[in-house]
């Protein structure tokens, strides 16, 4: 099984809809600790918070003929203030063709110093995945924020640096390999 490398998104996006929304998303193209922020202070969040959106990742190196075999999501978060991106329900969908949420999301996990990643180089979020579907240019992430309580955690911060993308893939067999494409 090969790798892609782990790579950044390019383009940053706030989700829309009812919840809150995110501060300068787009800055989770880059890892240069600008950072795409939540804030809110004493304040209802029954409708929760609009996903954070990263997609535009460059997977065209992945050899045509190649079986997708699973997706890692990585980004590097900051807990700020009464927030745990590990809690609450917190956790991660792909986003697909169209800009739709992946039919299955995944819970994070924390490789500690504020890494988070969902998925795996077998993980498919619930979603039939080829070539045409990591290659298209909505194809990406969605971090979605669990509840939290406002009664008992007034001020809530999230923040997040970057976000990356690694696609797990198979090559076709046969003589498909680099050292042979050099002959095509």
């Amino acid at each position: 099984m090969a790798d892609t490398g782990a790579k950044l998104v390019t383009s940053g996006a706030d989700g829309g809809g009812v919840g809150k929304i995110w501060s300068n998303p787009g800055n989770i193209v880059s890892d240069n600790a600008s950072s795409a922020s939540y804030y809110s202070y004493d304040e209802a969040v029954s409708n929760g918070m609009n996903d954070l959106i990263g997609k535009g990742c460059d997977f065209s190196s992945i050899p045509a003929g190649s079986t997708i075999d699973g997706v890692l999501v990585s980004f590097e978060g900051v807990q700020l203030e009464n927030t745990d991106f590990g809690g609450g329900g917190t956790v991660v969908y792909l986003n697909t063709s169209g800009g739709a949420r992946s039919a299955t999301s995944i819970a994070l996990t924390v490789d500690g110093g504020g890494l988070y990643h969902a998925g795996s180089s077998t993980s498919k979020f619930g979603e039939t995945i080829d070539l045409a579907y990591v290659q298209d240019a909505d194809f990406g992430a969605r971090l979605k924020i669990g509840a939290f309580d406002t009664t008992t955690e007034r001020e809530v911060t999230f923040s997040v640096d970057w976000m990356k993308l690694t696609a797990y893939y198979t090559e076709p067999s046969g003589n498909t390999g680099s050292f042979f494409r050099m002959f095509a």
